[in-house]
């Protein structure tokens, strides 16, 4: 009897043993599934978060301050991150964080140029009448 429970056992552990990366595998695949969504749904949402009225104020700001304009780090809705892993809710911080600052970099910086343009022009004129 005990020697049948010894190779019972010993089988049963080698199963178990065998059956690990296995297991480890099926996590990462998960994980990189999950990183995937994550990083899909966050460029979705910095895309939806940053149209309209918000880019008019990036372009403002970059046309009126120039250089001197600040970015603010976004923060995304965090009803957002309802039953998710923490996996998820950091890559999808991240994302969206560098997402939506290079899209205020580029609204910012498409108004500096205007602003720069601009003032050349009536600086231009303003000489032009003077002489």
């Amino acid at each position: 009897m005990n020697v049948i429970f010894s190779k019972v056992c010993s089988v049963l552990m080698v199963i178990l043993i065998c059956s690990l990366p296995f297991v480890s595998l099926a996590q990462n695949a998960t994980e990189a599934e999950e990183i995937a969504a994550a990083e899909a749904a966050a460029e979705r949402d910095a895309v939806a978060d940053t149209q309209g009225t918000t880019r008019v104020i990036w372009f403002l700001s970059g046309f009126l301050f120039g250089p001197a304009s600040r970015s603010g780090v976004p923060t995304p809705n965090p009803v957002r991150f309802a039953g998710k892993s923490a996996i998820y809710i950091t890559t999808y911080t991240e994302v969206y964080e560098k997402k939506v600052v290079s899209r205020q970099n580029s609204m910012k910086a498409l108004g500096c140029i205007t602003g720069a343009l601009v003032g050349g022009c009536v600086g231009i004129l303003m000489i032009a009448q003077s002489q």
